[in-house]
C-alpha cells in the first residue's frame, strides 16, 4: 500500500485504485482497506493522521517531505518538527510493549519461584507426616511402670532404675543388681 501511495504522490488514490493495486482486484471485505490503513498509520506512527491523509469522497494520499539524502535510523541530522514529533511517538510506542514483556517475564519468574517454594513445602510436609505417623505407631517402651497413685513413674534402663516423682519433679536413679 505504501508503494502505491508513494508512486501516486502527491495525487489522491481512490479506494478502488488502492484495492486494485494492493489486492489485484481480488474480492475483499469492507473492513480490509480500513484495517490496512489503520495498520499503516500505526507503522508510520501517524496518530494525528497527517502523513496518510484521508481526502473525503476521493480517497487517500501520502503527505511527506522529500529529503535529498536518505537519513539513517541513527543519524544525528536535524529532522523537521513533524518527523521529530512522530519519532517521539514511535519511541513511546516501542517502550510500551517492552515494558509489558518485562512485567510478563517478572510475573512468570515470581510464579515459578512460588511454585518451587510450594513444591518444597509439599515434600517437607509429606516427609514429616511420615515421621509423625511412624512415631504414633511405634511400640511404647516396655520397661515403664507406674505406682498405684500415679504420682511415681519407674523406668528401667539396662541395670539402672529411675524413679520420677510427678508432684516434686524429682528424678532419682539407682543401680540394680541383677
Amino acid at each position: 500500500m505504501l508503494r502505491c501511495l508513494v508512486d501516486a504522490s502527491p495525487d489522491v488514490l481512490s479506494h478502488g485504485q488502492i484495492v486494485e493495486r494492493v489486492w489485484q482486484s481480488r474480492p475483499i471485505s469492507q473492513e480490509s482497506l480500513a484495517q490496512l490503513i489503520s495498520r499503516t498509520r500505526n507503522t508510520l506512527c501517524d496518530r494525528d493522521k497527517t502523513i496518510l491523509v484521508n481526502v473525503p469522497s476521493k480517497g487517500y494520499k501520502l503527505v511527506f517531505t522529500v529529503v535529498n539524502s536518505a537519513p539513517t535510523l541513527f543519524s544525528e541530522t536535524e529532522d523537521s518538527p513533524a518527523i521529530a514529533e512522530n519519532s517521539e511517538i514511535c519511541t513511546n510506542k516501542t517502550k510500551q510493549p517492552c515494558f509489558t514483556k518485562k512485567v510478563f517475564f517478572g510475573g512468570c519468574t515470581l510464579l515459578f519461584a512460588a511454585s518451587l517454594y510450594q513444591a518444597y513445602a509439599l515434600v517437607k510436609a509429606v516427609y514429616y507426616k511420615h515421621e509423625y505417623l511412624s512415631i504414633m505407631q511405634a511400640t511404647p517402651y516396655p520397661y515403664i511402670n507406674r505406682d498405684e497413685t500415679g504420682q511415681r513413674t519407674i523406668v528401667t534402663i539396662d541395670d539402672h532404675e529411675c524413679h520420677y516423682t510427678k508432684g516434686k519433679h524429682f528424678l532419682k536413679c539407682i543401680k540394680t543388681n541383677n
